[in-house]
């Protein structure tokens, strides 16, 4: 629970320092969501992140349904209810690895280059945002010369969309290598010893 929390408010701090650089307070940092749409919103992907949050929600829906129908597994094997909640479960599984490792670090790394650009840093600042985001975020907090340039005044040149979409596929990558690790140690610490 002290993880957590530590976790929460390291994330939250980095948000805190730099909202007030946007014009906005600081305490608007401590509410999750909201903070994200904030911060979305100053570097001009508003509608990018609303889409994320409503593909979030259909992915939660999904898991309910998932869990709900998993009562059918009781079913004889190869009736209809056990082959739809067998269905049902493993699409909702699938919905939610694809957001946690696809959607969501794309997201991510499109957002780091973004934010990157609007504080005038360069694109090794961008890079330790989409692989480190809380501690660079802190930093950009901390940092007297980052000054922000509003969504209208920054100037976007035909590299633009290239350089995200490098971010998008690193923060992918990372996320991956991440999932695999996990997953890996996971499987290994489950095994019985083979003696």
């Amino acid at each position: 629970m002290r993880g957590a929390l530590s976790l929460y408010a390291f994330l939250a701090l980095g948000f805190y320092l730099v909202f007030p650089k946007y014009g906005e307070d600081g305490w608007k940092a401590f509410v999750p969501v909201w903070r994200w749409g904030i911060h979305a919103r100053h570097v001009g992907m508003k509608r990018p992140f609303w889409l994320l949050c409503a593909l979030s929600v259909l992915v939660f829906i999904m898991l309910m349904i998932g869990y709900a129908t998993m009562g059918g597994l009781s079913a004889p094997a190869g009736s209809a209810p056990r082959t739809i909640a067998m269905l049902l479960g493993d699409l909702s599984i699938y919905m939610s690895l694809a957001l946690f490792v696809l959607v969501i670090p794309a997201f991510m790394g499109v957002l780091a280059a973004r934010t990157a650009r609007h504080f005038n840093k360069p694109l090794w600042f961008a890079a330790g945002l989409a692989v480190l985001w809380p501690a660079f975020m802190i930093a950009l907090g901390v940092d007297k010369h980052a000054e922000y340039l509003p969504h209208g005044s920054v100037a976007h040149s035909k590299n633009d969309r290239l350089v995200e979409l490098g971010f998008a596929v690193l923060a992918v990558v990372v996320a991956f290598a991440l999932f695999l690790t996990v997953s890996s140690l996971a499987f290994s610490l489950g095994l019985p010893d083979q003696q």
